[in-house]
């Protein structure tokens, strides 16, 4: 055993260095999923391939590998390499002598016996030779295990260690898929604990995995919470441990030391509440979303016939439309597919006779079903018409629940300022408003497809009432806690979901009933860019008023025909269409940290976990003076510049499947939301990236949608049971 587990750890070595040198050069950036992709295509499928005696293999995935490729490979990347058959671990297989096995699993006991399993006690060999790969780092004692399958280490030919445990989601977004870490917000937890539990150790070392696959072994972890800073310990750890058998060096990427900013959702726990306006949050609010990256859309189709059928649709990176307006104003996305498609129209003598009629008065319903009926027509417009009928029911649903009067509410209890952008000075006066929203919300819904209405009202209903909670600080009168109770009407688990936020709130606000998160923006504000401080001036009352009409001309306009252009937009400013009043307060603190304006009394650093670049490292080509050190109220407004000339937030930013690779200035930005990152927070970092030339990437223990947020609320933290089924390459 001794001498087969030291040819383990051999083998074991020499791959890692193979994989470092010709798969990881990350300095010219084509996008985190992209990436990914190509390590496993590279490094796993081709490199085996490339062993292999027999023409084709089977890949073998465990549970936990098969939701980290199934969202990056198609069936078209396995074929293109020689895989003729994907399988499940935990499953019982067919023997194939005749092909080379890729194993790819989480280092964990189950999946270790498994492999195991299929070379002891066997009369015949189950396949040819062997390739395994680990997502993360394997244990001594593992490896040693490992060496004790003698029919495994005789066709052993590769065994490597991925550093791929977790999900790329998107071009600059990933999640740990941990749901259950980090997902209790009560106030013991709140109010801080230095010690993880075994789910939250393994997200840690998830994440780890994160870092060591964009080769920034040597970070520096920045965090506010006590929990947080021991997450930034236990990666930390996992992370030198993880590079000790490593003999390549340790050397940062050439753009300088990354900061890892961890985030916790305790410190803001309104932001999952509010409904947005963009399209991606939209659709993830109102349609049913499938797959662990959540990328697969089930929607109403509507047939040559005239039925109506269930279609499911990707929603990645692949698709240039989704990359293109996903972080948009639904409005904006309205206009554009109907111009798109009417200029389609008019240039194509197919379609002649629908240009020459009502083409610009019809709806996008109605332009989809035009286009279902031009069969020739169809490979041409396939993309355009799925994002037509996706924004079509995304505002129809939209309309229905009333979430309009609802979203505005949402937005003047989370601001505190009215459509005028008045401050509200009394915020229990909202109390009837929030009251008689929730008791009118079931008169005004008009039907839902496959969904039981009261389950929707009740829903979207809760959340305002929870956001009215936020607003108060949590410390609510009794007659006010009831009166709001009552109108709500909410079952034991809602009401317990309640009660928890409310205590979590109480125990967090500052003395302002300021939220931290929002306390710590607040700090930062001025000492961040001139442009932050102008959004806040006179040309927030236009970007309100604005904002909510745009909603209305886009609701109508989806229903009726026309076009949204009646807003008189100015070129695609920010102000022209705003997405909510509200602003997450993690942007705030994501942008200084990119500008490397986030003092250390807010945010300190984990000590002995990186070395810092200098200040003139860190902010060259980013027009920056040296950072402080501590909170000042400073104004920047003559900064240098550095903000000339690039396209306002709102915009799309560039990603690998529109602009190819991109070229960062400065060291890499990752961060990391304990308890779940929100749709909205992951386009603040986006807009961030895009403003400042940064490399900003960000992700979460989990993705996370409102009604999870609420389970969690009321002590759930478990997969709901009616969580959508997800899908699979096995």
């Amino acid at each position: 055993l001794p001498t087969t587990s030291s040819k383990l750890t051999e083998l074991l070595i020499v791959k890692k260095m193979s994989l470092r040198r010709t798969g990881q050069k990350v300095d010219n950036f084509v996008g985190l999923r992209e990436f990914v992709r190509e390590i496993v295509q590279r490094n796993v499928l081709r490199a085996s391939a490339a062993k292999a005696r027999s023409g084709w293999l089977v890949l073998v995935l465990d549970a936990t590998a098969s939701k980290v490729l199934t969202p990056i490979l198609g069936m078209y990347d396995l074929m293109e390499e020689r895989v003729s058959l994907v399988e499940s671990l935990e499953k019982r297989r067919q023997p194939f002598p005749e092909f080379d096995v890729i194993y790819v699993a989480a280092p964990c006991e189950k999946s270790i016996r498994a492999i195991k399993a299929d070379w002891v006690g066997r009369s015949s060999d189950m396949y040819g030779d062997a390739h395994v790969y680990f997502l993360s780092r394997l244990k001594q004692e593992q490896l040693a295990e490992l060496g004790t399958a003698g029919g495994l280490t005789k066709r052993l030919q590769t065994l490597s260690e991925l550093n791929l445990d977790f999900l790329a989601v998107e071009a600059q977004a990933f999640t740990l898929a941990e749901e259950e870490a980090f997902y209790q917000l009560s106030p013991a937890i709140a109010a801080g604990s230095k010690y993880l539990d075994p789910i939250e150790i393994r997200a840690a070392k998830k994440f780890a995995t994160v870092c060591a696959t964009l080769k920034e072994t040597k970070p520096i972890f920045r965090f506010k919470s006590e929990r947080a800073q021991a997450f930034a310990e236990t990666a930390w750890r996992e992370l030198r441990e993880s590079t000790t058998m490593s003999t390549t060096s340790d050397k940062q990427t050439i753009r300088g030391t990354a900061t890892v900013l961890i985030l916790d959702r305790a410190d803001d726990p309104l932001t999952p509440l509010l409904h947005e306006y963009t399209y991606q949050a939209l659709v993830h609010d109102m349609l049913t979303i499938q797959g662990e990256c959540r990328d697969r859309v089930t929607y109403a189709k509507a047939t040559k016939a005239g039925e109506t059928k269930e279609e499911t649709a990707l929603l990645n990176e692949k698709d240039d439309l989704w990359v293109e307006f996903r972080h948009e104003h639904i409005a904006k996305v309205v206009d554009a597919l109907r111009n798109r498609v009417t200029d389609f129209l008019a240039h194509n003598s197919g379609a002649a006779q629908l240009s020459r009629g009502a083409g610009r008065d019809l709806s996008l319903g109605d332009m989809a079903q035009a286009l279902k009926r031009m069969p020739e027509f169809q490979a041409a417009t396939a993309a355009l018409n799925k994002h037509m009928t996706l924004s079509h029911e995304c505002l129809s649903k939209f309309h229905a629940l009333n979430l309009l009067e609802q979203s505005q509410l949402e937005q003047t209890l989370a601001t505190g300022l009215d459509d005028d952008g008045i401050k509200i000075s009394k915020p229990q006066s909202l109390l009837t408003q929030v009251c008689n929203a929730v008791r009118g919300s079931s008169s005004s819904f008009k039907g839902e497809r496959n969904s039981s209405p009261s389950d929707q009202e009740e829903h979207h209903a809760l959340r305002l009432v929870a956001v009215y909670f936020v607003a108060r600080g949590g410390r609510l009168a009794e007659a006010e806690r009831s009166q709001i109770l009552d109108a709500l009407n909410p079952t034991p688990r809602q009401r317990d979901a309640l009660l928890a936020l409310s205590r979590l709130v109480a125990k967090i606000v500052a003395a302002d009933g300021k939220l931290p998160a929002v306390a710590d923006a607040a700090k930062l504000a001025p000492i961040l860019q001139a442009a932050l401080a102008q959004r806040q001036t006179a040309k927030q009352k236009k970007t309100i008023k604005k904002s909510k009409f745009s909603m209305l001309n886009a609701l109508k306009s989806a229903a009726r025909g026309g076009s949204t252009s009646s807003l008189g937009s100015t070129g695609g400013n920010e102000d022209d269409v705003a997405s909510s009043r509200y602003v997450p307060p993690a942007k705030t603190i994501i942008e200084a940290a990119a500008y490397d304006r986030l003092p250390e009394d807010l945010y300190p650093r984990l000590p002995g976990a990186g070395t810092a670049s200098t200040a003139d490292d860190t902010t060259r080509g980013l027009g920056l003076p040296a950072p402080p050190n501590k909170v000042a109220a400073q104004s920047v407004r003559n900064r240098g510049g550095g903000n000339r000339g690039v396209t306002p937030p709102g915009a799309p930013a560039p990603t690998a499947s529109r602009c190819g690779a991109k070229s960062f200035v400065g060291p890499r930005l990752i961060v990391i939301v304990l308890g779940g990152i929100t749709y909205s927070e992951i386009r603040a970092a986006y807009e961030i990236s895009h403003a400042t030339n940064r490399e900003v990437l960000i992700g979460g223990t989990s993705l996370l949608a409102p009604s999870t947020f609420i389970n969690n609320l009321a002590g759930g933290g478990k997969k709901s049971t009616n969580s959508p089924p997800t899908s699979s390459l096995i």
